[in-house]
C-alpha cells in the first residue's frame, strides 16, 4: 500500500450519522450552522496542506474527506489545486447528495468513494439519481452497516447494486467478523510503519494524526510545518499489535482504491 493522506476539507455535513468519526453528527457541525461563514480554524487550508505533504509525505495518495467535502463552497477550486499540483491519484469521499452541483469535478482525473447512508431518509433509487454521473468514473460505492436494520438492507442492496454495474462494497462499523474486503489481511510490510508513514489524517485545525482512532494525540501540525517523528515511531509499536488492523476502514479503503 502506498502512503495515504486523508485530508478533512471541513467537518460540516447534511447527515448526522452516529458513527461519524469527524464529529459531523454533533450540533456544532450541522449544515445550518455554516451558512454565514465558518471560523478559519475550521476550514482546511489546502495550499498549506500540500506544502506539508510535499515535505513530510512526498508521493502520497490524497483522500479528500470531511464532513461532506462537496458542501464546502470552494471545493471545486481546492480539488483543481490538488490536481494541478500533479496529484492525479486523488479520491473524493462524499455522500453524493450534491454531486449534480459539482459536475465539473467529473472532468478531473480523480476517483470517487461514495457512501449511501441508510439513515439519510432518501430511498436508494432517488439517491442513485444524485450519484449517477459518477458511475462511469473510477469509484467505490458502499453503505455503512452498524445496526441490524442496516444489515438487512445491505443484504438486499448488494445484488441490486452489483446488477446495476456499481463497484459496491459494504462498510462494517467495528465488526471484526465482517470486513469491507472479505478475507482482507494487512500486509506485514505496511504494518511496520503505518503510524509513521502509511496512514495520515489531517483535520481542519491542522493537526496530523496517524489514524482516525489515534489515542495519543497528534504527531504534527500542518500550519506549523511540524511532525514529531519520535512520537510517530513510538506509535508504530501500537499499530503492529492493533487488534483492528485487519478491519480498519481507512486501511482497507486505501488498499481497495489502489485497485480501481
Amino acid at each position: 500500500m502506498k502512503p495515504t493522506v486523508t485530508v478533512s476539507a471541513w467537518n460540516y455535513c447534511q447527515n448526522h450519522c452516529p458513527y461519524c468519526v469527524s464529529g459531523s453528527h454533533t450540533a456544532a457541525y450541522k449544515v445550518e450552522n455554516c451558512e454565514n461563514g465558518v471560523p478559519k480554524n475550521e476550514i482546511t487550508n489546502f495550499e498549506q496542506t500540500l506544502k506539508w505533504i510535499d515535505k513530510f509525505r512526498p508521493g502520497a495518495t490524497i483522500h479528500v474527506s470531511g464532513g461532506e467535502p462537496l458542501l464546502r463552497p470552494d471545493i471545486d477550486e481546492q480539488i483543481r489545486l490538488i490536481v494541478a499540483s500533479g496529484r492525479t491519484d486523488t479520491t473524493i469521499f462524499t455522500n453524493g447528495l450534491l454531486m449534480q452541483k459539482h459536475l465539473c469535478l467529473l472532468e478531473m482525473p480523480v476517483k470517487w468513494c461514495i457512501t449511501y447512508h441508510q439513515d439519510c431518509g432518501i430511498p436508494i433509487d432517488d439517491w442513485l439519481a444524485f450519484v449517477q454521473p459518477v458511475k462511469e468514473r473510477p469509484h467505490v460505492l458502499h453503505t455503512v452497516v452498524s445496526t441490524l436494520e442496516h444489515f438487512k438492507r445491505a443484504y438486499e442492496l448488494r445484488p441490486y447494486l452489483l446488477n446495476l454495474g456499481w463497484n459496491y462494497y459494504e462498510k462494517w462499523d467495528r465488526r471484526p467478523e465482517n470486513t469491507m474486503i472479505h478475507g482482507f489481511k494487512a500486509d506485514p510490510a505496511d504494518i511496520e510503519d503505518i503510524a509513521s508513514n502509511r496512514l495520515t489524517l489531517i483535520v481542519p485545525n491542522g493537526n496530523v494524526y496517524p489514524c482516525n482512532d489515534a489515542k495519543d494525540g497528534p504527531i504534527g501540525n500542518v500550519y506549523d510545518m511540524t511532525v514529531d517523528r519520535e512520537k510517530a515511531e513510538k506509535m508504530n509499536a501500537t499499530t503492529k499489535s492493533c487488534a483492528e488492523r485487519n478491519v480498519c476502514s481507512a486501511f482497507q479503503t486505501a488498499v481497495l482504491l489502489e485497485t480501481i
